[in-house]
């Protein structure tokens, strides 16, 4: 567990690589000024130029890593919390740290399983696949000869990213009051931090992502997921994807077409009919597997979708393909979660990014998409995390084509079977069952109005009506009558008084002017 003195080491050492990577100001700004080298609270650091601020942090995340480095990672698709000129810094971040000791694994697995190594696989590869800042993951066998992969989490990673939340939190709160970054909350990112964090250090919520991607494409011919035998917090035992990654594949003679269609069709799918998605769909995890497969790992970042935001996505698409700024800052407004919109100048900002894209030989429409979204960022529109999330996946499945296919149309592709997947809900839902199913419900509904509204009517008709008002909110409007009745009758008496005197003071007859 972090004592008071790891927390201040821990606070020490990100004072330290602040000031070593020319960001010791917002050190100091953040209140950390006890923290700093001798030298540096005699003559205090001095404002970094600003067009330095991206890389200079990237640098810092880099080298403190655990938690900062995958602050950064959460940060480069979000347009929504931070400026685009971090997130392409962001986006240059590997989470590639040295592995723990297969010991440790060994140590984790048992505690976690409760059972040795020896008697959970028949062999257990002692060098790890790969390694990174929450876990590290080991090729294994099964008792039956299963190939597996063993997911395992780094000891006290948990505590010690809390550490780190906590001194993020400190510096964010100090960062809020002097007004950095004022078109962005620094609270919020720490805050979205931590829920994305929660998440990540819990392996059940990635192996309950993959059961429900099993289930959705378990009879696919095209698409493979990972199957989960074993899943506890810090440990995953799931089944081994054999097939190579398409960012290993080089200059293999594959149908890259092909693979392209059904990567488009897989997301489709995902989005529309299961409103479910996988949100880094970038070519390292993706396998080609034999029979133009496509194999699906790294469940980390998936996004839900409701009926509402899934609408919102689409109307946001279709104004792009339509080259409709309007309709685009329509759709904008109507989706954010913030009623304090600089509507002018996002109609304006639109319009330009329109003229922009319309412009460009080589035309990435999600690429647009998403840069709309940090213009909005910048206007005062605050969209759902989950929208953000599709705009990422589409930039990174677009990505992904380009790389393939660089021939490949996505917007032309994408739109005939949006088409398709609309035609195919109307059909559902004119099916005689749904329709059936509607009309026995909108029975009941008027069965149920009618049957209201008579026992009303026969109230009415008696004078027994009563209204049980019970909000607080409104407890004292007896009292407030009684006194607005008081002081317009006060208002009365006075006018009448005043009037009174006017028709006196003119009476006759008169004796001189009395």
């Amino acid at each position: 567990m972090p004592t008071l003195f790891s927390d201040a080491k821990r606070v020490s050492d990100v004072s330290r690589v602040l000031v070593s990577s020319g960001l010791g100001y917002v050190a100091l700004q953040a209140g950390l000024k006890q923290h700093l080298p001798f030298w540096n609270r005699l003559v205090p650091p001095a404002e970094p130029p600003l067009e330095t601020l991206p890389q200079r942090t990237r640098k810092v995340f880099e080298e403190l890593g655990g938690a900062y480095l995958k602050l950064g990672q959460l940060l480069s698709i979000r347009p929504d919390l931070v400026p685009p000129e971090f997130i392409e810094q962001f986006k240059l971040l590997q989470d590639q740290v040295p592995p723990f000791p297969t010991a440790v694994a060994h140590a984790v697995i048992g505690q976690e399983l409760g059972k040795p190594v020896e008697e959970l696989f028949s062999s257990f590869d002692e060098t790890p696949l790969g390694s990174a800042s929450v876990a590290q993951v080991h090729r294994a066998r099964l008792k039956d000869g299963t190939r597996v992969v063993v997911k395992v989490q780094r000891p006290s990673v948990a505590e010690l990213f809390r550490q780190d939340i906590d001194i993020m939190r400190r510096i964010a709160e100090q960062l809020r009051k002097h007004e950095i970054l004022r078109e962005y909350d620094p609270m919020a990112i720490v805050e979205e931090f931590e829920r994305s964090t929660r998440r990540e250090l819990d392996f059940r919520t990635e192996a309950q992502a993959v059961r429900r991607f099993e289930s959705m494409f378990g009879r696919s011919r095209h698409i493979a997921i990972p199957h989960i035998y074993q899943a506890t917090k810090s440990v995953v035992v799931m089944s081994e994807l054999q097939g190579t990654k398409l960012s290993e594949l080089g200059g293999r003679q594959i149908d890259r077409h092909r693979i392209v269609t059904i990567l488009v069709d897989c997301m489709i799918e995902q989005i529309f009919e299961h409103s479910f998605f996988h949100a880094d769909l970038h070519p390292g995890n993706i396998l080609l597997m034999p029979g133009n497969r496509i194999g699906l790992l790294d469940f980390g970042i998936t996004g839900t979708l409701t009926p509402q935001v899934r609408n919102q996505g689409i109307a946001m698409y279709s104004a792009l393909a339509s080259n409709d700024s309007v309709a685009a800052v329509r759709a904008l407004q109507s989706a954010s979660l913030s009623s304090d919109i600089d509507r002018e100048g996002l109609q304006r900002d639109i319009n330009e990014l329109f003229m922009e894209w319309q412009d460009e030989q080589h035309r990435l429409p999600t690429h647009t998409f998403y840069r709309m979204f940090r213009r909005a960022a910048t206007r005062g529109v605050k969209l759902p995390t989950e929208l953000i999330l599709v705009g990422k996946a589409l930039v990174t499945l677009e990505g992904t084509c380009q790389t393939l296919d660089p021939s490949f149309n996505l917007i032309d592709y994408g739109f005939k079977h949006f088409k398709d997947v609309r035609d195919k809900k109307l059909r559902a839902a004119l099916s005689p069952a749904k329709l059936g199913k509607k009309l026995r419900n909108a029975a009941e509904s008027l069965s149920q109005f009618s049957e209201d509204t008579l026992a009303i009517m026969e109230r009415l008709k008696r004078g027994v009506v009563t209204v049980d008002v019970q909000d607080t909110d409104i407890r004292h409007i007896g009292r407030d009558l009684n006194t607005s009745s008081n002081r317009l009758s006060f208002a009365l008496v006075i006018s009448a008084l005043l009037v009174f005197s006017a028709l006196v003071i003119n009476v006759s007859p008169k004796l001189g002017n009395i």
